[in-house]
């Protein structure tokens, strides 16, 4: 699972790396997000899963809760 994340994250940044500080941040309406937001949200999103799953390993009979999260 973590080598999928790896290679998620790789190909993200592959696609970002190109754009300018300019499309990064260039929302198309002002309720909409950025490339630049979007991407913050996935990594935070993708350390917060990770810690999760770290957790749930450590303890043995844990179980992980699963949670709603809504974007506005």
């Amino acid at each position: 699972m973590n080598n999928s994340l790896s290679n998620v994250r790789d190909t993200l940044i592959q696609l970002i790396i190109p754009l300018t500080y300019e499309q990064l941040n260039w929302k198309p309406t002002q309720s909409n997000w950025s490339v630049a937001q979007v991407v913050l949200h996935v990594a935070e999103a993708e350390a917060r899963f990770l810690k999760l799953v770290e957790t749930a390993v450590q303890e043995k009979n844990s179980e992980v809760q699963q949670k709603w999260i809504f974007l506005k």
